[in-house]
């Protein structure tokens, strides 16, 4: 159908993966990608420019450094945020065998995280859970643990990416999850909560559908639940 037209068949479902893989492909075949990226998406869409992430590293070949460098040319850090999510998300979440990997260590998860430029490193941590889950399926209390060798002042970004992951894998047994948040220490168990939330409204597209989840959530964890509703509200209009 050509970009434009394939676009009028996209639907949010699955964390706009649709959108991202359309993005992906169309800057990959980009021969003028500083351009492009000004007209692909609308700046202030930050599920579009999450995509732009995901099609860069594409673009560069899984090169994270120059990938971020074009994440740099948007002017507002909002976007620039945005646009670095979807190149940490491929990184973390590509396939080391069919891929070029040089800035992804399965001995090492939490790699590259410490070398980034501060304004990136929570994404950074954020999505590095996605590949110690890889490495480690179902080990979510070990990777809460794992989540406190984290750099000092990143632990809570690891800790909701670990949330977040737990929920992309586990929606199925939302009970079990909580359970393994309220295992958290302190501060630890609500920001896990708010984790598990904001994966739930991603996939959904649905800041209502965040709602619901916290009306089924113990009482105790229902407000860390709608701190993060009302976080992403700006974001899904339902």
């Amino acid at each position: 159908y050509g970009f434009e037209d394939a676009l009028l068949f996209e639907a949010d479902i699955c964390g706009s993966g649709y959108l991202h893989g359309m993005v992906e492909a169309y800057l990959a075949d980009q021969t003028d990608v500083l351009s492009a990226l000004k007209t692909v998406c609308d700046v202030d869409d930050g599920v579009c420019m999450h995509g732009v992430g995901h099609g860069l590293m594409m673009y560069t070949n899984n090169d994270i450094p120059a990938a971020l460098a074009y994440c740099d040319e948007f002017e507002a850090h909002a976007t620039q945020i945005h646009c670095s999510e979807g190149v940490f998300m491929e990184n973390f979440g590509l396939d080391w065998n069919l891929h070029a990997h040089p800035y992804l260590q399965v001995e090492d998860p939490m790699y590259p995280c410490d070398e980034q430029d501060a304004k990136y490193k929570n994404t950074c941590y954020f999505y590095a859970p996605r590949l110690y889950n890889r490495v480690y399926p179902n080990a979510y209390e070990q990777a809460l643990d794992w989540c406190m060798t984290a750099e000092t002042g990143y632990e809570q970004d690891c800790v909701r990416g670990q949330g977040s992951t737990m929920m992309k894998y586990g929606m199925d047994d939302i009970a079990g999850l909580e359970a393994i948040c309220g295992g958290a220490s302190g501060e630890y168990a609500a920001l896990c909560i708010r984790g598990m939330t904001s994966y739930y409204i991603v996939n959904y597209a649905s800041a209502e559908k965040g709602k619901e989840l916290c009306a089924i959530l113990k009482e105790d964890n229902q407000a860390a639940c709608m701190e993060e509703v009302e976080a992403k509200s700006a974001f899904y209009v339902d």
